[in-house]
């Protein structure tokens, strides 16, 4: 089944993933690249930060004030993961399936 996620769900991911990269990578002055493509349906977000440590989801209690965001990022992304950098850091990236808008108004036969 194709999930269409709504444009704010998309700017949510992209926000979570690069907190992350700011407040997870260490030391300060450290920097983060966000790379976002679209193709064959598919509207891609990439954020890389130049430490090793992966994200983990979390189990928060009600009473945690943190804790939620991937758990978020795993409910509205079609997909997401972590892959490695080479020669150090690594990229984090979500993905979502999207409706590409037809060349021809609606109703309109091509020629």
């Amino acid at each position: 089944m194709e999930h269409h996620r709504p444009f704010r769900g998309r700017l949510y991911c992209l926000s979570e993933l690069a907190t992350n990269a700011i407040v997870h990578t260490g030391a300060e002055g450290e920097y983060f690249d966000v790379e976002v493509s679209l193709a064959d349906g598919c509207l891609r977000v990439e954020v890389r930060d130049l430490t090793w440590r992966k994200p983990q989801v979390q189990s928060p209690t009600p009473n945690d004030t943190s804790g939620r965001g991937l758990l978020l990022v795993d409910a509205l992304a079609d997909g997401w993961e972590v892959e490695p950098c080479v020669p150090h850091g690594k990229t984090v990236w979500t993905e979502f399936k999207i409706e590409e808008p037809s060349p021809f108004p609606a109703g309109a036969t091509p020629c």
